[in-house]
């Protein structure tokens, strides 16, 4: 599923699935989205699958908002279905937002344990991801939950059918769009978290089936340089494999590409405000 660059989100995302209103949702939410600020509700056309995408910073009202969509999936005219929370790209959710989530579950916990069958939570890692697997041990949801770093495990732990993995990926290029993130820098983000140690310019535009001089021009309407953009891939990956006690700084560094564990460093600080050892020192804190 790709969006080609020069069109508009709303004339060239697959349509698999269908914008709405809040009202429209309620009323039959299958195949359908709805959205607000920094969060994104759909159902695949089964129904087998309900899922919530989040990103930037949610507040309680903006969760409020969330909410009330999230009531259309509870209807009891509904078969149970499966949810997936893909939280990967949330950058913070105040204390407010998790007290009004736990109201939620709480206050619902009868329509839930009917409704819900099982829930993959996708997280961001670092301190709030860990804040986010203690959420679900305190709360005690009346469905299985599990947590995951990455999506692809999720889906296959829910074992939604192929229907539902396309209304996923829709609802991801529909978050994109909604972010202002082109496809071309998000199939290269995602070239370089799966191959961030050895990646030239000239195979990264290969891969993407790109002439050198295409990808260049692309690169400069994106407003993004290659090198900052892999350095920025090798961090992400950097924080979610610093939550491997077993895999020491050095090698770490060596895996992602960096030319020294210093290099590593200096470049993760940078980015981050803390060294590599800092990171995971929090991380266990937790």
């Amino acid at each position: 599923m790709r969006i080609d660059d020069g069109e508009t989100p709303g004339d060239s995302i697959e349509k698999v699935l269908a914008a709405t209103t809040f009202a429209g949702f309620a009323r039959d939410p299958l195949g359908k989205y709805v959205s607000g600020q920094g969060w994104l509700y759909f159902s695949s056309s089964s129904g087998e699958l309900f899922g919530i995408l989040c990103w930037g910073r949610v507040s309680a009202t903006d969760l409020d908002k969330l909410k009330a969509g999230m009531d259309a999936g509870l209807s009891p005219a509904l078969p149970p279905h499966l949810t997936l929370v893909d939280a990967r790209r949330l950058e913070s959710l105040d204390a407010a937002s998790f007290t009004a989530l736990g109201g939620y579950i709480e206050a619902r916990r009868t329509a839930l344990s009917r409704a819900v069958r099982r829930l993959a939570v996708v997280h961001p890692g670092g301190l709030l991801g860990s804040v986010a697997e203690g959420f679900y041990r305190i709360v005690s949801p009346p469905y299985p939950v599990e947590v995951f770093r990455d999506l692809a495990p999720a889906l296959a732990w829910l074992g939604i059918s192929e229907t539902s993995a396309a209304a996923v990926r829709d609802a991801e290029a529909i978050q994109a769009a909604i972010v202002g993130l082109s496809p071309f820098v998000r199939d290269l983000q995602a070239l370089m978290e799966a191959s961030p140690a050895d990646l030239p310019l000239s195979s990264a535009a290969r891969a993407l089936g790109l002439s050198t001089r295409t990808f260049q021009r692309r690169l400069s309407e994106a407003g993004i340089q290659f090198k900052a953009e892999l350095a920025a891939a090798r961090v992400r990956l950097a924080k979610k494999r610093l939550e491997d006690p077993t895999m020491t700084i050095t090698a770490l560094a060596f895996a992602l590409g960096f030319s020294s564990p210093q290099h590593f460093s200096n470049c993760f600080r940078r980015m981050t405000g803390r060294s590599p050892s800092r990171w995971r020192a929090e991380l266990r804190r937790g």
